[in-house]
């Protein structure tokens, strides 16, 4: 997923998360800081409500300019990488 999302597509995507039970885990499997980018793999695993299993991974690229990390779009949702790695 990628892109801008609408109020109404966002809101729509966020229904989606009455699915889990329990909330989700997110586990950084690696960090990685180059010049100004912070590449971060995660993985994302929960239980759905009908009992299955819920597992993706997902890479987050993080641009720092002047020392910072202005959120922006990343997917449907205003992100900063202490968020990230905070599991927020």
């Amino acid at each position: 997923m990628s892109g801008t999302l609408t109020k109404a597509q966002m809101a729509k995507m966020m229904e989606g998360l009455n699915q889990f039970d329990g909330g989700l885990t997110f586990t950084h499997h690696s960090v990685t800081a180059e010049d100004d980018r912070v590449a971060v793999l995660t993985v994302v695993d929960a239980k759905l409500k009908d009992g299955r299993a819920y597992h993706n991974n997902i890479f987050f690229l993080f641009i720092i300019k002047d020392g910072n990390d202005p959120p922006r779009d990343r997917g449907g949702g205003l992100l900063s990488l202490a968020e990230v790695l905070a599991g927020k």
